[in-house]
């Protein structure tokens, strides 16, 4: 399979509708690496931006799709959603602010979203799980 890269830029380039969503990348069951880095690249691409009802199912099938082909690779870690995300920007010599920045929201929701006075929203999971290598299910709120 070919990845997407040369074809998607912007979110002002996606197709508005599902079949148009679809004729770009089709969604499948996600089999290796490539399938894996274009549901994430799609799921990059709309992910913080007011999506239409076609592009919001479009893109939760995309994220089901990733996390169900992550949950197959590893075991999910354990944890609240809260110490995971703590984990990770340790890991990463990161604090909230860091993650703040990194979804482009105020530095005071970072620190409410490690504390969990806050959960992420859905798109945020996705970019969350996928820039911090986590399983986006286990940032469910529990």
């Amino acid at each position: 399979m070919r990845t997407l890269r040369t074809k998607l830029k912007k979110f002002t380039d996606l197709p508005k509708t599902y079949e148009g969503l679809v004729a770009l990348l089709p969604p499948r069951a996600i089999h290796d690496k490539t399938d894996a880095s274009n549901a994430a690249e799609m799921m990059d691409v709309m992910a913080g931006h007011k999506l239409n009802a076609d592009q919001t199912d479009y893109f939760e099938l995309h994220c089901d799709l990733h996390e169900k082909w992550e949950a197959d690779q590893e075991p999910a870690p354990t944890g609240t959603p809260e110490e995971l995300l703590q984990l990770a920007l340790e890991a990463r010599q990161e604090n909230p602010a860091a993650l703040a920045s990194f979804l482009g929201v105020d530095q005071s929701l970072g620190y409410r979203l490690v504390k969990g006075t806050r959960k992420l929203t859905a798109p945020q999971i996705c970019k969350v799980a996928e820039h911090y290598g986590l399983s986006p299910l286990a940032l469910l709120p529990k």
